[in-house]
């Protein structure tokens, strides 16, 4: 949870956003995220500070699935909260 919670906190990107990005989107060398803006189909450019680049650098790759965050059977999360003390998440 802790880099998604990184994205959140410093590049504004929207929930559906972070969890909807794949590994190609992102720019290591540029420091930039490009997404596909859902709202207006349009393309848009997120710049990462050291702390996403850092998050997104430590993230583990699951070879079977283009999603940065996938489950570890490859499925994309959809949806995440934290219920209980535990954090859940929901299955496309």
């Amino acid at each position: 949870m802790r880099p998604i919670l990184v994205l959140a906190l410093n590049t504004g990107m929207r929930r559906g956003e972070i969890l909807g990005f794949k590994w190609h989107d992102i720019d290591f060398k540029g420091d930039i995220i490009t997404l596909q803006d859902p709202k207006n189909g349009e393309k848009r450019e997120v710049y990462m500070n050291e702390q996403v680049k850092t998050a997104l650098i430590r993230t583990p790759r699951n070879p079977k699935s283009p999603y940065i965050f996938a489950d570890p059977m490859a499925n994309l999360i959809e949806t995440f909260s934290k219920a209980s003390g535990q954090f859940c998440v929901n299955l496309v």
